[in-house]
């Protein structure tokens, strides 16, 4: 029900909107006929004089209903007014709070990260880690690829090969003849 409450609130701000855009066309509407009721120049229009300008059919469908003596009040506020006040009441005061939402993520968030080692411990065990091995320190030799010998297999044949590597080898100073 709080939900619905919040839509209808954010229908009738919408509805505000679109019923400030009917003012313009009413304001264009009179300044092009030179109204001599002045509709063009009040700075608030009502919603009565608005709607009789943009819409005149339906205006008068109202005005030979039985629910005129009660609307005629409400129509002389301006539309915007008559929307938008009720609209923003509602769509302020049915607003969901995500106080609480936002709590209860924030502390699952911490829970998560909690046992996030627990899990990957977990996770390794049952991929076979048992946990009696230092990981750091291989004591495995078979394990560790000493550089020269993964190297000594090099795939570049000969004649492309540079004769010197100055980023390898160790500088040697150039031999004088005495």
């Amino acid at each position: 029900m709080k939900r619905i409450a919040f839509l209808f609130g954010i229908g009738l701000l919408a509805l505000a909107f679109l019923v400030t855009g009917a003012e313009l066309a009413a304001r264009t509407i009179l300044s092009a006929q030179h109204s001599p009721q002045g509709g063009g120049g009040d700075v608030f229009m009502s919603t009565r004089l608005v709607w009789r300008t943009v819409a005149p059919h339906s205006y008068l469908l109202l005005l030979n209903s039985a629910a005129w003596p009660v609307a005629q009040h409400l129509l002389a506020l301006p539309a915007w007014i008559l929307f938008g006040v009720p609209g923003l009441t509602l769509a302020i005061g049915f607003r969901t709070r995500d106080t609480e939402d936002l709590a209860d993520q924030q502390d699952q968030a911490y829970q998560d990260d909690l046992y996030l080692f627990d899990e990957l411990a977990l996770a390794a065990q049952k991929e076979g880690y048992d946990g009696i091995q230092d990981d750091r320190d291989p004591s495995n030799l078979a394990d560790i690829v000493p550089a020269g010998d993964h190297y000594a297999q090099d795939p570049v044949e000969a004649e492309l090969m540079a004769e010197r590597d100055f980023l390898l080898e160790p500088s040697k100073p150039p031999h004088r003849p005495d």
